[in-house]
C-alpha cells in the first residue's frame, strides 16, 4: 500500500521559531526521510495592510489585540487551495478540547492538518467559523500563542506515523499509550549510591518481568495520576458488559456452548443471547454476513444491552503472504475496502480509518500467546464481495495493506467507532482470499471459527478478572 503521506502546515506568526524546533530530533529525521511532510506559513506575508498589520483592537474594549481575519484567512485559504486532500483547520486555542493520545492517534489517520496559531489575544472570531476550526488545547493554561502547542501536538502526531520510529512497541510501551502512565526505567550501573536495581528486571524471566511491569503501571497510576486510574478502572469494569459478534452460526456455536444459563431476546428478527459468564455479562448475536446486518446488531447491542466493549469474531481470508490458514489476525486497525475513503473523509462524521481498542489488543494479544496460536496484529478490511480470485486481491494489497478481509469488520468498527466504544476484530484464517478460497473455506472455517472462538473465551475470562 502507498499510504499518501500526512501533510502538516502550520500558520504562524513566527516561522523561524517553529523551523528551529522542527528540523531537529525526529521530526527533523522524519521530514528528512519524506515519511511526512511539515511547512510553515508566515501569516503576516498575506496581509494587504501596507505595513503588513496583522491584528487591531478589540471590539467592546479590552487589553491586548485581535488577529484580523483577512490575513488569517487568505493564509489558510491559500494553504487549502495548494492542498489536493482532505484537510483537518486546527486552531490551538485554550479553550479546545485537551490533546489526549487518542486525539493523537486519530489526527495521525489524517491526510492534511493546517495548524493555526493565534497571538495576543487571539483570532477574529467570524474566522475560526467561516473555516469551520476545530479547537484543541495543550493544557489548561495560557502561553503567549500557539507555536508550542502546534508545536507539541505536531511532535506528537509525527512519532506514531508509520516508519518514524524503529518499532511501534518505541511509542505503545509509552504512558497514555494504553490509559496508563508507565513503568519506571532502569539502566546500568546495576547499584548506585545503594540502590539496586528491582531484581526482577535481571532475572532474564520475560513473563515475570511483564508482570511487575505491568502492575507498576497501574501503581504509578494510581499514585501519580489518580484521576487517570479512576478512568482506567471506569473503563474496564464497563468492558464487564461485552457483545460479541458472528456472522455466521459456525463462529458462535461453540463459543454459546460455553455460556451459563443463556437466555434469549430477539430484537429487530435477531437472537441476543444473554448470559452471566467469567466474570462478564455476555451479549452475543449471529448477525448473518455482510455490513448492513453487522452495524445493525453493533448499535442495538450499544443501544439495547449498554455493552461496554465489543468483541467482532469468526473466519477471515487471509490477504497478506504471511499469513496461513489457523493463523490468527487481531485487528490493529479497520477499513472499508470497497468505499471511496478519500471523497467520503470530506463528510463528516466518515472516518476511513477505525483504530481497535489498545486494551482489547492486548489481551487478544495475550491470550493468542497464552493458547499458542500463530498471531498478527495488523490490519482487516471490509467489503460486500467474497474475495476468492488473486485479481481482486491484490488490488486490495496494494491500496490497503491488510492481513485479512471479511465482510462484516469494518462495519462494527464504524458503528463502535461512532459511539465511542472499544472494540476489537480477531478472526482465524479459513482460506488465502484466492482461487482456491471456496474449497479451502468449506474445508477449514469449522475448525478455524472454533480455535477464534477459544482465544474469545480466554479473552472474556481476563476481562472478568478483577483488577490487582
Amino acid at each position: 500500500m502507498t499510504r499518501k503521506k500526512l501533510r502538516i502546515d502550520i500558520a504562524t506568526l513566527f516561522p523561524d521559531m517553529c523551523e528551529s524546533v522542527l528540523s531537529e530530533s525526529i521530526v527533523g529525521r522524519a521530514r528528512k526521510a519524506n515519511l511526512v511532510s511539515v511547512n510553515c506559513y508566515n501569516i503576516r506575508d498575506f496581509s494587504t495592510d501596507k505595513h503588513k498589520k496583522v491584528d487591531d483592537k478589540p471590539y467592546g474594549g479590552g487589553t491586548g489585540m485581535v488577529m484580523s481575519v483577512q490575513p488569517v484567512y487568505d493564509c489558510i485559504k491559500h494553504i487549502l487551495d495548494e492542498s489536493s486532500g482532505s484537510s483537518r483547520v486546527i486552531y490551538l486555542s485554550p479553550k479546545g478540547k485537551v490533546l489526549t493520545q487518542d486525539m493523537v492517534n486519530s489526527l495521525a489517520q489524517a491526510e492534511h492538518l493546517i495548524l493555526l496559531c493565534g497571538h495576543y489575544e487571539g483570532v477574529d472570531q467570524r474566522v475560526l467559523d467561516e473555516l469551520g476550526c476545530e479547537e484543541i488545547s495543550i493544557g489548561d493554561y495560557v502561553m503567549t500563542g500557539g507555536e508550542l502547542a502546534a508545536l507539541v501536538l505536531t511532535d506528537s502526531v509525527v512519532r506514531v506515523l508509520p516508519d518514524v520510529l524503529p518499532d511501534e512497541a518505541a511509542f505503545s510501551d509509552e504512558s497514555h499509550y494504553h490509559g496508563l502512565l508507565e513503568q519506571p526505567h532502569y539502566t546500568r550501573p546495576e547499584i548506585w549510591k545503594g540502590k539496586k536495581v528491582p531484581q526482577v528486571l535481571i532475572s532474564g524471566n520475560h513473563a515475570k518481568i511483564k508482570k511487575w511491569q505491568n502492575k507498576q503501571k497501574l501503581l504509578q497510576t494510581m499514585q501519580k495520576r489518580p484521576d487517570i486510574y479512576q478512568k482506567y478502572i471506569k473503563k474496564r469494569n464497563a468492558m464487564k458488559t461485552i457483545g460479541v459478534i458472528g456472522a455466521m452460526p459456525s463462529e458462535l456455536s461453540y463459543f454459546r456452548d460455553s455460556m451459563k444459563d443463556a437466555v434469549i431476546k430477539k430484537v429487530a428478527g435477531y437472537d441476543f443471547y444473554i448470559s452471566e459468564s467469567y466474570g462478564c455479562k455476555l451479549i452475543t448475536v449471529c448477525c448473518g454476513i455482510g455490513k448492513v446486518n453487522a452495524a445493525i446488531c453493533t448499535q442495538i447491542l450499544i443501544d439495547e444491552f449498554n455493552v461496554g466493549a465489543i468483541i467482532n469474531t469468526g473466519v477471515a481470508g487471509g490477504i497478506a503472504e504471511a499469513t496461513k490458514v489457523f493463523d490468527i489476525v487481531i485487528s490493529k486497525d479497520v477499513m472499508h475496502h470497497d468505499l471511496l475513503t478519500r471523497f467520503l473523509t470530506n463528510y463528516p462524521p466518515y472516518n476511513g480509518i477505525f483504530k481497535a481498542d489498545q486494551t482489547l489488543v492486548d489481551i487478544a494479544a495475550t491470550s493468542c500467546t497464552n493458547l499458542g496460536e500463530n498471531f498478527f496484529i495488523k490490519r482487516i478490511v471490509s467489503g460486500e464481495i467474497f474475495v476468492s480470485d488473486s485479481i481482486t486481491r491484490d488490488k486490495i494489497i496494494e491500496e490497503f495493506d491488510p492481513y485479512a478481509v471479511d465482510m462484516e469488520t469494518a462495519a462494527i468498527a464504524q458503528a463502535a467507532y461512532r459511539n465511542e466504544i472499544p472494540f476489537v476484530s480477531v478472526r482465524c484464517i479459513s482460506d488465502k482470499a484466492d482461487e482456491e478460497s471456496d474449497i479451502s473455506f468449506d474445508e477449514f472455517s469449522e475448525k478455524a471459527a472454533v480455535k477464534v472462538a477459544k482465544i474469545v473465551i480466554n479473552m472474556i475470562k481476563r476481562l472478568g478478572k478483577t483488577i490487582d
